[in-house]
């Protein structure tokens, strides 16, 4: 008995602290990916000086998604869930589960906040799901995060939420491939949830990110 809860114990540490691995790897990511982005914004202007012809994106769609934050640093902020590891289908390297912590437990957001960052919040702190870490660079391959239990913020009530997340390692770094995003919801009142109309109660977003295979970083 003992043993078991010892290894439970060391399960969790081992893998808060390869979740701690990650966010300081996806920093590193994030500072190469604002790098290429410059650098591809100067290579267009320079084209659109010399051409008439604009250069045009692999990207079939390059929203933000109304500005909802699904990056690693905000979905993984640190304190957010708890974890533990174990396997994880299609997996090539360690298979990491998280979970949401006890409501009192839970990240609060920001000072000044806007609802709809309190809202993003408030869901992502009750989500679950498994994360593949690569083993040698501590970046994520994929994730997948599902929402526990239906979420009512200020304009909605969200009963359903799905995000598949995919990375590639190109230029020594973790770079985005695609996301997926899927909710089901209800507005309450007149006002539209994240620039939907009201009335709407499905949304599929797929955002696929543009190929860095396609130009190399000068």
């Amino acid at each position: 008995m003992h043993g078991t809860v010892l290894l439970m114990i060391l399960a969790c540490c081992s893998a808060q602290e390869t979740m701690d691995q990650v966010l300081e790897r996806d920093k590193q990511d994030v500072a190469i990916l604002n790098s290429l982005e410059v650098k591809k914004k100067i290579i267009k202007e320079e084209l659109d000086k010399t051409s008439k012809t604009t250069s045009t994106s692999t990207s079939e769609n390059n929203t933000d998604s109304d500005g909802l934050n699904f990056s690693i640093q905000n979905v993984f902020q640190k304190g957010r869930y708890a974890y533990s590891t174990g396997i994880v289908n299609n997996c090539p390297g360690s298979g990491i589960y998280f979970y949401p912590k006890p409501e009192k437990e839970q990240l609060k957001p920001p000072f000044e906040s806007t609802w709809k960052e309190e809202g993003l919040n408030k869901v992502l702190n009750n989500m679950k799901g498994e994360v593949c870490v690569d083993n040698d660079t501590y970046g994520i391959i994929f994730f997948d995060a599902r929402l526990t239990k239906t979420i009512p913020i200020k304009v909605a009530k969200i009963y359903h939420l799905t995000i598949h997340y995919e990375q590639q390692y190109l230029y020594e770094a973790w770079l985005p491939k695609i996301s997926t995003a899927f909710f089901h919801f209800e507005s309450v009142g007149n006002v539209p949830f994240i620039n939907w109309f009201v009335g709407e109660s499905y949304r599929h977003y797929t955002v696929t990110f543009e190929n860095y295979q396609t130009k190399a970083p000068l």
